[in-house]
């Protein structure tokens, strides 16, 4: 199902993408934990620690939970009639914006984890010039955005760069 985008709204990148960053990070926590609980267990004179290592785990669990967060937040993107927008940063937020014009090209791409987690991410090509005057490409790119979203803004984009 394709995603209407209006004019002047900022998107997030979808519910996906926060359970994507979230469990990324937490899976190789969980296995580190559980590698270092089992070692703790299996010599006694170290079962004292068990209770720090499991305050430990669930502190470091609520960290890397907070920090998928944080980089949910940080990115997001609209569009308005002549560009596309993409704003990034929670404290200090930067912002680029691409000519619908100077679009040349729109790519959504997934590796392994991110079609396994339904998710993908966006690469705009664009067309310019350097101080030279020689053509130089560019690229924006946004890092992962729910896959039926990636899909959907590729074909917008596209239809608004070739001005239908």
């Amino acid at each position: 199902m394709d995603q209407n985008f209006e004019n002047g709204i900022y998107y997030s990148p979808g519910r996906k993408v926060l359970i994507y960053f979230i469990l990324n990070k937490l899976l190789l926590t969980i296995v580190v934990f559980g590698i270092v609980g089992v070692g703790v267990s299996l010599f006694p004179g170290f079962g004292q620690f068990v209770p720090m290592v499991i305050i430990a785990g669930i502190l470091l669990c609520l960290i890397v939970f907070f920090a998928g967060w944080v980089k949910y937040k940080s990115v997001k993107f609209m569009l308005d009639e002549f560009s596309f927008h993409v704003e990034r940063g929670i404290l200090s937020k930067s912002e680029i914006a691409v000519p619908f014009k100077q679009i040349q090209n729109v790519n959504h791409a997934q590796n392994f984890s991110e079609k396994m987690w339904g998710v993908a991410h966006v690469a705009i090509e664009t067309a310019g010039t350097d101080e030279s005057g020689t053509n130089a490409k560019s690229e924006a790119v946004l890092p992962v955005l729910d896959s039926t979203m990636a899909l959907s803004l590729e074909k917008e984009l596209l239809r608004r760069a070739s001005g239908k």
